[in-house]
């Protein structure tokens, strides 16, 4: 019986189409993929806080992720990101 050839999982698609990653290898951007947690999170979760320390690279795989700032106890939307946007690219590599 032949084997089926499956279909690269989501987050390596998101992965691959990033041009941030263009241009590494294909070994190592699996690497990299092997080396990535994803996660799921509730609608209207805390994934970070502006001047805490950015443990990571966010992708988004599917849904909306809202990017709000605070200024007198009032928030307000400052950027949305959708399916194949990223969160948090800029510390990781200061």
């Amino acid at each position: 019986m032949p084997s089926a050839v499956l279909p690269p999982p989501p987050f390596a698609q998101a992965l691959d189409a990033l041009p941030l990653f263009a241009s590494l290898s294909t070994a190592t951007r699996r690497q990299l993929i092997a080396a990535s947690t994803q996660r799921r999170y509730a609608t209207g979760a805390t994934l970070f806080r502006a001047g805490g320390q950015a443990t990571g690279l966010y992708i988004v795989l599917s849904g909306r992720v809202r990017v709000m700032r605070s200024r007198n106890g009032r928030q307000r939307v400052v950027h949305t990101e959708g399916p194949g946007g990223t969160l948090a690219e800029v510390p990781l590599f200061e």
